[in-house]
């Protein structure tokens, strides 16, 4: 918050080179704030869209196993996501740098180690998303648990 607190005061009181347009940091303040805006209004329009809005007479109810499932979902996605963007600059390095050798042999030991550790993130991720109802069953104690093991989620 204190970061756009402080480029909105930038761009209100920078003078701005000699040749640029006038009112140039107004225009660049109004278009920071309208793509601010858009972005902070977004998902929950996507999510009113997707899902019908709920009031007390109709509330999602929902039990821990289809909650834990979800969850699982949502951190291997989450793991994948935040790992991508790293694995793809390795891949745009290692196609920047393919000789006749192979393209690994460009890389030092800490960045190997950081592919590593990139690729079991990913691997991690995706397993936590195609297996979610594994780790559900693993998570959650079914309700009605009989001594063998089993019973109803």
């Amino acid at each position: 918050m204190l970061t756009s607190v402080g480029t909105m005061v930038t761009l209100f009181s920078t003078t701005m080179p000699d040749g640029a347009p006038r009112g140039l940091g107004m225009a660049m303040a109004m278009a920071y704030l309208l793509v601010a805006s858009v972005l902070w209004f977004l998902p929950m329009t996507v999510a009113h869209r997707l899902l019908p809005r709920t009031n007390h007479s109709n509330a999602i109810s929902a039990g821990g196993f289809e909650v834990a499932r979800v969850g699982a979902c949502l951190l291997g996605l989450w793991m994948i996501v935040k790992t991508l963007p790293t694995a793809a600059w390795y891949v745009f390095r290692m196609v920047a740098v393919t000789t006749v050798t192979p393209a690994i042999d460009a890389f030092n030991l800490d960045a190997k180690v950081d592919m590593a550790v990139i690729l079991f993130q990913l691997a991690l991720g995706t397993v936590l998303i195609m297996k979610s109802e594994s780790f559900a069953r693993l998570a959650v104690v079914p309700a009605n648990s009989n001594r063998d093991g089993s019973g109803e989620y």
